[in-house]
C-alpha cells in the first residue's frame, strides 16, 4: 500500500513538472504571438508594401501608379492583424485601396477600387477598419429610375444598369 502511494506521488510530481515545462514554454517568446513595431520615415510606399507582405504573409499585386512616401511612427508592438489594419489606413491616407483578388491583394488607386470586386458584408456586419467592402442595402420608397443617376458613376464603363 505504501509503495503504491509513493508511486502515485511520483507520477503526480512528474506530471506537475511536465505541466510546468509546458507552461514555461508557452510563455517564452518563441511561443508567444509574433509582434512587430513599425517605423517608416519618408519610406517608398513600395518598400512599405514589401515589409507588410513579410510581416503579414500576404501577397500583394501593386498597380504601377502606386507611388509615394510613407511616414509612420509607432512606439508599440502590434500583431499581424493590427499591422494589416494600420497598412490599410496608410493606403487610405495616400489615396489607395487594397482589393482582395483570390490569394493576392491588389493595391490600386481609390478611383479604380469602385470598379473592382470587393468582399460582401451584410448591412448589419461592420467592415474591418479601413477595409473597402461592398454592402448590399435594400432601398425602399424610391424607384429604380431615381437611382440610376446616383449609381451610374459607380458602374464601370462596360457595366450595365
Amino acid at each position: 500500500m505504501k509503495i503504491e502511494r509513493v508511486q502515485m506521488e511520483s507520477r503526480w510530481r512528474k506530471l506537475s513538472y511536465v505541466w510546468l515545462v509546458i507552461g514555461l514554454l508557452w510563455l517564452s517568446p518563441g511561443f508567444a504571438a509574433e509582434t512587430t513595431t513599425l517605423k517608416f520615415k519618408g519610406a517608398d510606399i513600395r518598400a512599405v508594401i514589401s515589409s507588410i507582405a513579410e510581416v503579414t504573409g500576404k501577397n500583394f499585386i501593386v498597380d504601377p501608379r502606386v507611388k509615394g512616401k510613407v511616414t509612420l511612427i509607432s512606439n508599440r508592438a502590434m500583431g499581424k492583424d493590427e499591422v494589416y489594419k494600420v497598412f490599410l489606413s496608410i493606403l487610405e491616407v495616400h489615396g489607395y485601396t487594397a482589393v482582395p483578388s483570390g490569394k493576392a491583394i491588389k493595391i490600386v488607386p481609390d478611383a479604380d477600387a469602385k470598379h473592382s470586386a470587393m468582399p460582401f458584408v451584410s448591412s448589419r456586419q461592420p467592415g474591418k477598419g479601413d477595409e473597402a467592402v461592398t454592402r448590399v442595402i435594400e432601398i425602399e420608397h424610391v424607384t429604380a429610375a431615381q437611382l440610376v443617376p446616383i449609381l451610374r458613376p459607380l458602374v464601370p464603363p462596360q457595366g450595365h444598369l
